[in-house]
């Protein structure tokens, strides 16, 4: 998520560290019991055309929308 990286530039320790908090017992109990091991290029994407697939850009942009909520804001 490089623009999750971008928007983040310049935040604060202190800020980051805020946002981290509010995010692990979202995601934490579930890591713990079912280790995520990422996706092929071709479970994201239509390797034909190289565009994402829309049930990846679903997921994209509501975690784009998850990092909003904490004040980030992105180029696009």
């Amino acid at each position: 998520m490089g623009e999750v990286c971008k928007a983040s530039a310049g935040l604060k320790p202190e800020r980051a560290n805020e946002i981290v908090k509010a995010l692990l017992p979202r995601y934490e109990d579930e890591l713990e019991k079912n280790i995520p091991y990422g996706f092929t290029f071709s479970q994201l994407y239509d390797v034909e055309k190289g565009t994402p697939k829309p049930d990846y850009m679903r997921m994209y942009e509501r975690i784009k929308d998850e990092f909003r909520g904490f004040g980030l804001r992105f180029r696009h």
